[in-house]
């Protein structure tokens, strides 16, 4: 793949920008790995060293953090850095007691077609739904009690009634494409994938006191994982750092709440504090009753010209809401498609190979969902002209998500007319990949 002179200018000035701020590059970055791909032993690591700090009293002092301090993190620029600065604490302190301990990410985009099915919501794992008081019963996590100042102690709850869709990996996509600033992209995240999660889960991480759970560590995560791929997307993203709330200006300079240091000390993965990394295209080749990466599964996706952004959709829809990928040098960071899909999807593409004789243009062949994607906008003029004798309306379709309830968006102080657009927007988005007889390997 080509490598534009702008971006490695840009990482030559990326590292001089480092160096003049004093950011030390780390000795040692653990991976972060998607959750589903970690073995039983990894699980183990991760679990007892959470129920660890679970009695030493670590949840709720960090939930009593996110409570005081939640006006001033939520829906303003300091969202990203802040939760960055705040997570990574949490998995400094965890390798205190077990220097194996790494923060791994749940990618809930992977599930979301169906996330009542997801293998992170299981008694193995992070345990399900609360039972009829609301308490959550299984999974590690079970009987654990919240303790915070002027709040009457109760147990850690959830209520999955509310649980539906999730954004699909190609709304990240398109957010990442197609978002100009930083400005553009928090709140699309924020009020979108980030919200969606905390709401679905409902109970206390529908509340100010989320951190009193552990998945919002492995969501958080994951959200710092796409804002760190929204970074490396164009060589400007980096040290993009604007606001699109009228909160007045804000700059790099401005210390996060509670840890006293500047903005722009955490704005780089692998330097300072943030001694982390994370996985690219993981992987444990395995199908389960919901999603798969066997090779074999994979193959049969990639293979699909209609289940391929750059030879799927039209050139319009590429134009509107997938930009880069009519770039002349589409980066890799800019399409966030796990190479996780759906067994649904999965086995529509090995039912139906049939098809790619009715596209013109076909995808290029690579290991992963996104590289291929990749590959294909390098290499063609992507978007299609209309497949012949191809029926949209009988192809397996994403679902739009349910909008955010008012009581959630209200809580966190965001825009309704920010937040009606935003959706709408997104609903066009899906409508308009339906529409072009597109196959998401989500569905």
């Amino acid at each position: 793949m080509k490598v534009s002179l702008s971006f490695v200018i840009a990482a030559f000035s990326t590292l001089s920008l480092i160096a003049s701020q004093n950011v030390p590059k780390c000795s040692r970055t653990p991976v972060r790995k998607e959750a589903r791909t970690l073995s039983d032993g990894e699980w183990n690591t991760l679990l007892s060293t959470a129920s660890q700090m679970h009695t030493l009293g670590w949840f709720m002092w960090f939930s009593f953090l996110h409570v005081r301090f939640f006006d001033s993190i939520h829906f303003v620029g300091m969202f990203f850095p802040w939760h960055r600065r705040f997570i990574r604490e949490f998995e400094g302190i965890a390798q205190y007691y077990n220097p194996n301990f790494v923060l791994h990410y749940w990618d809930a985009t992977i599930d979301a077609s169906d996330p009542r099915s997801s293998p992170i919501l299981t008694t193995g794992r992070m345990g399900g739904n609360g039972g009829p008081n609301g308490c959550v019963n299984s999974g590690f996590q079970s009987g654990w009690v919240i303790t915070l100042p002027g709040m009457s102690q109760t147990c850690l709850s959830r209520d999955f009634s509310g649980m539906s869709t999730y954004d699909s990996p190609e709304i990240i996509t398109s957010v990442i494409q197609s978002s100009q600033s930083y400005g553009d992209f928090r709140p699309s995240i924020e009020m979108g994938i980030h919200a969606q999660v905390h709401n679905s889960i409902g109970g206390a991480m529908g509340q100010k006191y989320s951190p009193s759970d552990f998945i919002f560590f492995l969501h958080h995560s994951n959200i710092d994982r796409i804002w760190w791929q929204f970074q490396r997307a164009r060589p400007e993203n980096l040290w993009s750092y604007n606001s699109a709330n009228n909160e007045g200006s804000i700059s790099l300079n401005d210390q996060i709440p509670v840890f006293t240091s500047p903005v722009g000390d955490v704005m780089v993965v692998g330097y300072g504090s943030n001694c982390y990394s994370y996985d690219n295209a993981p992987a444990n080749n395995r199908r389960d009753d919901t999603t798969t990466d066997d090779p074999s599964d994979i193959a049969a996706v990639v293979a699909s010209p209609e289940m391929n952004l750059a030879t799927g959709v039209s050139a319009s829809t590429i134009d509107k809401y997938f930009p880069l990928l009519a770039a002349d040098d589409t980066n890799p960071n800019s399409v966030a498609m796990p190479n996780f899909v759906s067994t649904k999807a999965a086995n529509y593409a090995k039912s139906n190979k049939g098809n790619a004789s009715k596209y013109s243009k076909k995808p290029v062949p690579a290991g992963t969902i996104s590289d291929s994607i990749v590959s294909t906008a390098n290499t063609i003029a992507p978007g299609y002209t209309a497949p012949v004798n191809v029926s949209a309306s009988s192809k397996p379709q994403l679902k739009i998500p349910p909008p955010l309830p008012l009581e959630y968006i209200l809580m966190c102080k965001y825009d309704v007319d920010q937040y009606n657009k935003m959706y709408a927007n997104n609903v066009q988005l899906i409508n308009q990949l339906n529409a072009d007889g597109y196959v998401s390997p989500y569905v």
